[in-house]
């Protein structure tokens, strides 16, 4: 018994019992019970009876009425807390969902390009193109098609396909940008400042790039967000960016000081000691320390010469640290980043526990409502905040020098390394 455990033991801190075979295995199994999952609610779906239309995906019911009502001629009304929910009770109902509108003006046109096709149609629509955009992330950074398939197996994405959530897209922009940045600095920028439509989750990335002063990136980044800014100020007018920030401070104020979302469904440093009972002061003072220290990893990490790959997977982890507004299936991040972390490895070697540890992070998502739900335990910050402290450690390791994921000079495997 004694040698069976040693022997486990070693397997999972060498990450031996994580063969391709066996990943190929679970990965396809995940994936056909996600197809299930997905032919459900399409079930659901059609024809729903009465006020049910909206009993799936009912966070893109909220985009879908938003379009509908920029479609009608009332671009700002999705801004009217009030406006909004009478819009969302007139297309779905009186069980129709009850959100604050939080998107920048220039969603609005993406929205009402959505609200052109029935609710299911542009709920598929819109699925289907960011699921694409999050698979070729992933096969920008690792080829492989077991690579896709286990990017389309990690958890976070059927969550966010079951919420009719945008999750892929910010990670399929996130995993572009990460494979461009050395080879492609101001497409990277680019793709960084389309993530603008949730920036409570961009917040590193700046600080990161200052750091590495890649001017290009920050160049390109800043160019396109004001072309975004001024393109929505010429088709909804200034005054939609004064009623998004109001409508922020809304949103902020029913989540965070009423209490609207339960604790346990926020993956974030302040949800998790709100769910403990920390009043709101110690609360936002534990969520400001804990991003700090990310930051500073960042800057730390970007300072340093080493490989792109890390640097930018850590900085993606970090952004979700950072946010005291942070769900499960925001952490559809892990797929990049965990991307990122493997191309590493395959070529340079994985350290002790780390294809174990990238295991357990890719699966976490799935668990941490119920953990937090049940037992009280922020399962999701164990995670995010477990992903960085091994990121940094490989990353304090040191690199001979700055060479990036394109050199023309890869390093070869370390022997008896790679399983």
């Amino acid at each position: 018994m004694r040698q069976r455990l040693a022997s486990l033991w070693q397997e999972a801190r060498d990450g031996t019992w994580l063969t391709e075979d066996r990943i190929r295995a679970y990965a396809t199994i995940i994936v056909c019970m996600y197809a299930c999952v997905i032919a459900y609610m399409v079930y659901l779906g059609i024809d729903p009876p009465g006020d049910d239309r909206a009993r799936v995906a009912k966070d893109f019911a909220q985009v879908w009425a938003a379009g509908k009502a920029v479609l009608q001629g009332h671009a700002l009304a999705p801004y009217d807390l009030n406006a909004h929910l009478a819009n969302l009770q007139a297309q779905f109902g009186a069980k129709a969902p009850k959100y604050v509108w939080v998107y920048p003006p220039f969603c609005l046109a993406v929205a009402a390009a959505l609200a052109l096709l029935p609710f299911m149609a542009a709920l598929a629509v819109e699925q289907a193109l960011m699921l694409a955009v999050y698979v070729r992330s992933i096969r920008s950074i690792l080829p492989q098609r077991i690579a896709i398939l286990c990017g389309l197996a990690l958890p976070a994405v059927i969550i966010n396909v079951g919420y009719g959530q945008i999750a892929t897209l910010t990670a399929g922009l996130a995993g572009a940008a990460a494979a461009s940045l050395d080879q492609r600095p101001m497409l990277a920028g680019v793709l960084f400042a389309c993530m603008a439509y949730k920036p409570q989750l961009g917040v590193a990335i700046p600080v990161a790039l200052l750091a590495g002063r890649r001017w290009k990136t920050l160049a390109a980044g800043a160019v396109t967000v004001g072309v975004l800014v001024v393109a929505s100020a010429a088709l909804f007018g200034w005054a939609s960016w004064w009623d998004f920030a109001a409508s922020m401070h809304t949103a902020g104020a029913i989540v965070f000081a009423r209490g609207a979302v339960d604790w346990f469904k926020l993956q974030s440093v302040f949800a998790a000691a709100r769910m403990w009972g920390v009043p709101a002061g110690g609360a936002w003072a534990a969520q400001l320390l804990v991003s700090l220290l990310a930051l500073g990893a960042v800057v730390w990490a970007w300072l340093r010469p080493g490989d792109t790959r890390l640097k930018t997977a850590l900085l993606l982890v970090a952004g979700l640290l950072c946010t005291p507004y942070c769900f499960e299936y925001d952490m559809v991040v892990f797929g990049p980043a965990i991307a990122l972390a493997v191309s590493y490895g395959l070529e340079c070697g994985f350290v002790p526990w780390e294809k174990t540890l990238l295991a357990v992070f890719f699966v976490s998502p799935l668990f941490a409502g119920l953990a937090g739900h049940h037992v009280h335990f922020p399962l999701g910050v164990a995670a995010i905040g477990g992903f960085m402290i091994m990121l940094a450690r490989i990353i304090a390791r040191g690199e001979p020098l700055d060479v990036g994921w394109a050199s023309a000079h890869p390093r070869p495997r370390r022997p008896g390394v790679v399983g």
